[in-house]
């Protein structure tokens, strides 16, 4: 019997080059002229040694270097990659199991 902890995938994990590609896909597809390579090679780079808040860091700094400069543009455009808002949630915890 296999332990299920060690099998599960650690959260800083999730921020890989696989997301890098998949951010840049979801905000290119609300920008046009968005260098969805730049932004997958900067936020990827060197992904495998940072930890969670570093990683976290380094998606942020590679949004900061391929959005417009203009705040309120940047804003608009990551908005706009957002999926469509899934039907009958009206809070982030729904669907969730919450443990106290």
């Amino acid at each position: 019997m296999t332990d299920a902890t060690s099998e599960r995938k650690a959260f800083k994990d999730y921020f890989d080059r696989a997301a890098a590609r998949s951010m840049a896909a979801q905000v290119g597809g609300a920008m046009a002229r968005f260098d969805s390579a730049k932004f997958a090679r900067l936020a990827a780079k060197n992904i495998e040694t940072l930890e969670f808040a570093d990683r976290v860091k380094q998606f942020s700094n590679a949004l900061a270097e391929t959005l417009p400069d203009s705040i309120p543009k940047a804003l608009a455009v990551l908005t706009a990659s957002l999926p469509a808002e899934l039907p009958d949630c009206e809070a982030v915890t729904d669907g969730l199991s919450m443990a106290v």
